[in-house]
C-alpha cells in the first residue's frame, strides 16, 4: 500500500482487494449496454476478471460521481478483442465488448484501503506511537523507526542500497 494507492499501480501487480469481477457488455447505439455472451467458461472467466490499478483518488471520484452511474469501464486488450470478437458482424459494426465494474466493487476497494490504513495506525498506536495532531515526540519517532512493518507488495530495488533516502 502507500504510494501505489495514490499514484496507481501501472503495470505492476495489485493487491488481492483490487482483483475484481465485472460484466462483459457492449454499447449498442440504439439499445444502450447489452450483455455479451461467450460460450467457453474459461474464456468468460478470463474476460470478466481484472486487476484494477487505477489511483485511489480517481476511484473515489468515480464512486461519488452519481451522474456517471459509478461504473468503471475497462476496455479489453486489443489482441483479446481481435482474437475473440474480431470476426463477428457486431464487432465490425463498432459494437465493442467492454468490461464494466460496478459501483459496489469500487466501494470495496475504497473500503479495503481505509481498513489497511486503519490497521496500520492501530499497530502504531499499540506500539505507543500516537503523536499529537501531526507532530510526534522524539521518543515516538525513535520507536516508529524501530517498528516492524509488514509490506505485502514490494516494488523497487532489493539488496544493499547505500546513501539512500526513503520518504514515506
Amino acid at each position: 500500500m502507500g504510494a501505489k494507492e495514490l499514484s496507481g499501480y501501472g503495470r505492476e501487480s495489485t493487491p488481492p482487494y483490487r482483483h475484481l469481477e465485472g460484466q462483459l457488455k457492449a454499447h449498442n447505439p440504439y439499445h444502450g449496454w447489452i450483455p455479451v455472451f461467450v460460450e467457453e467458461k474459461w474464456l468468460t472467466e478470463k474476460l470478466t476478471h481484472r486487476e484494477v490499478g487505477t489511483q485511489i483518488g480517481d476511484l473515489e471520484a468515480l464512486y461519488y460521481d452519481h451522474d456517471k452511474g459509478g461504473t468503471l469501464q475497462m476496455p479489453l486488450p486489443h489482441e483479446w478483442l481481435m482474437k475473440v470478437f474480431g470476426d463477428t458482424q457486431e464487432f465490425r459494426l463498432g459494437i465493442v465488448p467492454t468490461l464494466l465494474i460496478g459501483q459496489n466493487q469500487i466501494y470495496g476497494i475504497l473500503d479495503a484501503v481505509r481498513n489497511e490504513l486503519l490497521n496500520w495506525s492501530l499497530q502504531l498506536e499499540r506500539q505507543g506511537i500516537v503523536g499529537d495532531g501531526l507532530s510526534f515526540s522524539k521518543e515516538e519517532v525513535q520507536r516508529a523507526a524501530a517498528a516492524t512493518y509488514n509490506i505485502q507488495h514490494f516494488t523497487g530495488v532489493l539488496g544493499n542500497v547505500t546513501s539512500s533516502t526513503v520518504q514515506v
